[in-house]
């Protein structure tokens, strides 16, 4: 079989189909991990959100949690929204309670599919 000279072989970005550059879960990982250390709320459901589902790292629910409780203590609905959601995949680390309380946290900050399951919505 011929060798195919149009596959990107530089391991750390991939090209999409629009030529630009779009970095790989590795490079996002650790961008998250900078901007975190520097107070991004954001940054922390990010890397919740990664470790969680292993997107450049391990899978690890306790630091997807751990992230995820930081990035709510600072303010960010994604990250509520993210404890909620692991609740509801049946991750046993977060109570119904907290799961709730994050859900209506997430509504409060603008969530809109917070508000809409709070409303009664699936």
């Amino acid at each position: 079989m011929p060798e195919n000279k149009n596959i990107d072989t530089e391991p750390r970005r991939v090209i999409d189909p629009y030529y630009s550059e779009v970095p790989r879960f590795d490079d996002l990982h650790a961008d998250a991990l900078q901007r975190a250390e520097a107070g991004d709320a954001a940054a922390w459901a990010d890397l919740g959100y990664n470790y969680l589902y292993g997107l450049g790292c391990e899978y690890d629910s306790e630091k997807a949690l751990e992230c995820y409780r930081k990035g709510a203590e600072l303010g960010d609905m994604k990250a509520c929204y993210g404890i909620y959601e692991m609740n509801g995949n049946g991750i046993s680390l977060v109570s119904d309670e907290e799961a709730k309380a994050m859900l209506k946290r997430a509504a409060e900050l603008g969530d809109g599919k917070a508000g809409f399951i709070l409303r009664g919505g699936d």
